[in-house]
């Protein structure tokens, strides 16, 4: 008996030989995990050294499922077959008591005859052949992070303390290894994640910047319709709250089955008018599909509401692709533009939405006198035009119009000018730019040369109005009708004594306001800025802030900076704006124009805290600045373009 446990013994230490030791297994491991900084490739590795290192054909990796200690999930396995189960497996159920002890122990368990032990579970062990089973702890720092079980199929291996001894070394090696590989992938999706979350930032962000600029040109719902089906790529509709169809746009080479969820024979349907009707404003929901009523594609939705009416709703249908972050932003942006658009188009808020899809261009009875008159300038030099009117509104017909060009050239000098008469209504004045002068100049130019004008002029009670710096004779009929909408803005909004009102003056809301009365956009203020209104102090301080921040590139460094306070007061004082406004003023860049276009109706009314017509502080005065503005006039080549 002794020879046999000799032989047994010496047969035992032959076989040791033959396999590599814990360190050299563990080696193996690090060169895979630096090779390829991959759990699932790193773990696989994990398994076929531990095989290796104690010379048996199976090894499974379980580890930590991190909503429970005890709660194992199988990520990978070396073995000659059914490798595919173990990453649908989990181990640490109330029936696997091997697992509880090898956790509560923190030290490997050999259990000689696992289909009768009691403490695996039965029926695994059975389904796999598993006769005899070793489970190894893998700790790294003072967590037990993941489980090793090893065995022979169909075999009773005899796993000695020494190979139990060399497999704790080898798994709690591995156990540091696998938890910075776990760290470095959490780090490389944490980077993915940010580098998409940037991404679509900057896609929504270049959305809202479309329409930003959309919104500037007073569109219709053409225009809103087909700039949402471009940045979407998807079939896109704008309908009217009854269901009625005002514009859809689908993009050459889409196929879409079914209708909009808004068309009238689907918006009838029950479920489609609730999930519609659950939409709140300012955000969009998908909807559908629902086959039994022709809904074959979902489709996401977003209300337009205007002044607390809902209007209408801007949708688009998803079609060989599903929705994203930025199919949700130009939907919403959409239906705002929209509301916008409304808001400061009272005859179309009198009827349906659709009546946006026409032209209300602005009647100008000097049109073609003004083109006649500039037949045969050069047609390259920028320009502007200038209207004069009567303050209050009345007609007035200027007996000589050569008169107030020689006074403008005196007041300017070095410019080229034409006055002509404007109907019954005033006259206009389109003046000729040195290319040497920037643009911005010569309109300041212009307004101090004009304002000093009317001043000494024989007739009282006259205002002016200032196009934008067009750059062709060409443009100078758009020039015009751009102006006759500032005129109506300078008569309506602006106080008596204001100076000559410019387009740059009015920035985004200059072709919207034009277009208003002084009644729709006195309940608009309201509506927006209501409890802000309050005349105290604490509130008149919270405007002046926000027309500073909005002006200022929103920017609360800057905006503390022009108000002498710190950036940090500026945001508390933001903070309570948006508490009070129920608007996003520091990011949301809908919520940023809606509250901009308020302010300027307040600031051209005379009407905002501390800051004039012009929009500048209180403490600054530009226009009494004259000598500095005309003092380089006989030095044109002075100023930069």
């Amino acid at each position: 008996m002794q020879e046999v446990v000799a032989v047994n013994v010496v047969a035992h230490r032959k076989d040791r030989l033959d396999r590599p030791d814990a360190l050299v297994a563990y080696r193996r491991v690090a060169d895979a995990a630096l090779a390829d900084v991959d759990l699932g490739a790193t773990l696989t590795a994990v398994a076929r050294n531990a095989c290796e290192l104690l010379g048996v054909d199976r090894c499974s990796v379980f580890m930590r499922d991190g909503r429970s200690p005890t709660r194992f999930r199988g990520y990978a396995a070396h073995a000659a077959e059914g490798v595919d189960i173990v990453p649908r497996m989990v181990c640490g159920v109330q029936a696997d008591r091997m697992t509880a002890e090898i956790v509560a122990g923190r030290r490997p368990i050999f259990v000689r005859d696992a289909p009768h032990d009691g403490r695996p579970v039965r029926s695994a062990m059975r389904r796999l052949d598993v006769r005899a089973i070793l489970g190894v702890p893998m700790i790294a720092g003072d967590e037990v992070i993941g489980l090793l079980f090893l065995d022979q199929a169909g075999a009773n291996h005899t796993f000695t303390d020494e190979d139990q001894s060399d497999v704790a070394g080898y798994a709690n090696l591995c156990a540091h290894t696998v938890a910075q590989v776990q760290r470095l992938a959490g780090l490389e999706t944490t980077v993915g994640t940010l580098t998409r979350n940037v991404a679509t930032l900057k896609r929504v962000t270049a959305i809202d910047a479309r329409f930003a600029t959309l919104v500037e040109t007073a569109p219709n719902v053409e225009e809103i319709t087909t700039l949402l089906a471009e940045l979407t790529g998807l079939p896109s509709a704008m309908h009217t709250a009854e269901s009625e169809p005002v514009w859809s746009v689908i993009a050459e080479g889409l196929r879409m089955s079914g209708g909009f969820p808004l068309d009238p024979e689907v918006a009838g349907d029950p479920m489609v008018g609730a999930e519609l009707s659950a939409i709140a404003a300012g955000g969009s929901a998908i909807v559908g599909p629902y086959r039994h009523c022709g809904l074959v594609h979902r489709t996401l939705v977003a209300p337009v509401t205007v002044a607390g009416v809902r209007w209408g709703y801007a949708s688009v249908v998803e079609c060989q692709r599903r929705f994203t972050t930025a199919d949700k932003a130009a939907v919403e942006r959409a239906a705002h533009t929209m509301a916008v658009a409304f808001s400061y188009r009272p005859s179309v808020a009198a009827g349906p939405p659709h009546a946006l899809a026409a032209d209300d261009g602005v009647d100008a009875p000097g049109l073609e006198g003004l083109g006649l008159s500039l037949a045969g300038v050069a047609g390259e030099l920028p320009r502007l035009v200038c209207l004069i009117h009567r303050r209050d509104g009345r007609p007035w017909t200027c007996e000589d119009p050569s008169e107030l060009e020689e006074a403008f050239d005196r007041a300017y000098g070095s410019v080229r000018s034409i006055v002509m008469p404007d109907g019954d209504r005033g006259v206009a004045l389109v003046a000729e730019q040195d290319r040497r002068v920037a643009p911005d100049l010569f309109v300041e130019r212009t307004r101090v040369a004009i304002a000093a004008v009317l001043q000494d002029y024989r007739e009282p009670g006259l205002v002016a109005a200032i196009s934008p710096v067009v750059q062709d004779v060409d443009d100078v009929s758009r020039a015009y009708t751009e102006c006759r909408q500032l005129m109506r803005c300078r008569i309506e909004l602006c106080p008596p004594d204001a100076p000559p009102l410019a387009a740059s003056d009015l920035g985004v809301g200059r072709l919207l306001l034009g277009s208003s009365d002084a009644r729709a956009m006195d309940r608009y203020v309201e509506a927006v800025l209501a409890p802000l209104l309050k005349d105290d102090s604490r509130h008149r301080m919270l405007l002046t802030t926000l027309h500073v921040f909005l002006e200022s590139a929103r920017s609360p460094r800057q905006a503390g900076r022009m108000l002498n306070v710190h950036e940090n007061t500026i945001r508390y004082r933001l903070a309570r704006i948006t508490d009070l406004l129920r608007l996003n003023i520091a990011t949301d860049l809908g919520d940023q124009l809606t509250a901009q276009v308020a302010l300027l109706i307040m600031r051209l009314q005379g009407r905002l805290p501390g800051v004039n017509v012009l929009g500048n502080l209180e403490s600054d005065v530009p226009l009494s600045q004259r000598n500095v503005l005309l003092g380089a006039r006989h030095n044109p080549t002075s100023e930069g373009v």
